[in-house]
């Protein structure tokens, strides 16, 4: 094998991954923005099961979380263990992002028709996936995950998303963190 060769192979794997790392963040923000379609749905007295509305919403509501669960999974198996050192300042921002998705709900129920609908989660699709890059997500709250912004010794903020609760920097142990962007990590392990 000659170098060509090499650097050709090394070049797919490089498109290979960062691949991977764009279908993650959709869907990511697939499982960020679906609380529209749910609403909708709901508001709208959908009945996909021919049994039930309420069955349909029961249905509809499990989504998200059946979602997650999903993602922790490829989360877990696909994205690189990396960890944190040299923690200052260790801040809580969970309900700093909520503000933003409570409005899902208003626009899910403001909604008249199914045309409206598609137009108008398409561009909330695209505006959560062009600024995702913190990775926050309502769905991980409800599931008992929390949201921090760490503060390195050398000025950078850094979010990590951990069932742990933290009160100060010192306290974080990062082996168990993967990378989801350069800016934001996930922990997993126990809770504290």
């Amino acid at each position: 094998v000659d170098n060509k060769e090499l650097s050709f192979i090394n070049l797919n794997i490089k498109e290979f991954f960062s691949m991977i790392k764009i279908i993650h963040k959709l869907f990511f923000t697939l499982i960020s923005t679906i609380w529209i379609v749910i609403i909708y749905g709901i508001d709208q007295k959908w009945n996909f099961l021919n049994q039930s509305i309420f069955l349909t919403d029961v249905c509809l509501i499990a989504m998200p979380f059946i979602l997650i669960a999903f993602w922790i999974i490829i989360t877990k198996a696909g994205c690189s263990s990396d960890n944190v050192s040299n923690c200052e300042n260790i801040d809580e921002v969970n309900n700093d992002f909520l503000a933003n998705y409570l409005g899902y709900f208003f626009i899910g129920i403001g909604l008249d028709n199914c045309h409206t609908l598609v137009c108008i989660y398409i561009i909330v699709f695209i505006f959560t996936f062009a600024s995702q890059t913190q990775f926050f997500n309502p769905m991980l709250l409800l599931i008992g995950y929390k949201y921090y912004y760490i503060t390195t010794d050398k000025g950078t903020k850094i979010m990590i998303i951990s069932r742990k609760t933290y009160r100060n920097a010192k306290e974080l142990h990062s082996e168990n963190l993967k990378r989801l962007s350069d800016t934001a990590f996930i922990e997993f392990g126990g809770t504290k």
